[in-house]
């Protein structure tokens, strides 16, 4: 299996589930060893068909990362908005109800 596949099917979910598990006993430290990851599913297709595989996992991480970055920028902008507001109440620009001016 190609170095990226490899790399891109330790990122899948159904891996990202098993260790997990592996790692969900009540110790104190989680630990994930060989013997752990050597009992793991891996599924890959077989190699005539990487090409698609791969294009298709890289068309969803894109679509993840695309909304991954949408939803950061809303992120920054709420909380520029929040120290903005913030800095309104502070200075007295922003007439809040309720509070003595």
């Amino acid at each position: 299996v190609p170095s990226d596949l490899l790399a891109l099917g330790f990122r899948a979910t159904a891996y990202l589930d098993q260790a997990r598990q592996a790692t969900s006993s009540d110790t104190a430290q989680p630990t994930l060893g060989m013997g752990d990851l050597a009992d793991f599913e891996v599924w890959f297709p077989e190699p005539s068909a990487y090409g698609e595989f791969r294009a298709r996992l890289q068309q969803r991480l894109d679509t993840l990362a695309a909304a991954r970055n949408s939803l950061q920028l809303q992120i920054d902008r709420m909380a520029e908005r929040r120290q903005a507001l913030i800095t309104a109440a502070v200075t007295r620009q922003l007439n809040i109800p309720g509070v003595a001016a």
